[in-house]
């Protein structure tokens, strides 16, 4: 799983466990970040929202970074 997002939500999709993406919430500015949390075929009624719901969980932070270290040889 990577730090980035893969796409903005759409309608009509199939969204599969780990699937990341930016969704505009409401009047605020620029876009949240959001992983799925149950594969499902995207309608408005599963769409993510504030805090998050039963298909999305919401990262309002952005997602969490991936600590990786430097080895040398």
């Amino acid at each position: 799983m990577s730090d980035a997002l893969s796409s903005e939500w759409q309608k009509n999709v199939q969204y599969m466990v780990g699937d990341r993406v930016a969704f505009k919430l409401g009047n605020s500015p620029g876009v949240a970040a959001f992983e799925c949390l149950q594969s499902h075929y995207s309608t408005y009624g599963n769409q993510p929202t504030a805090g998050g719901n039963e298909y999305w969980k919401h990262y309002p932070r952005g997602f969490p970074r991936l600590r990786t270290f430097n080895k040398r040889c």
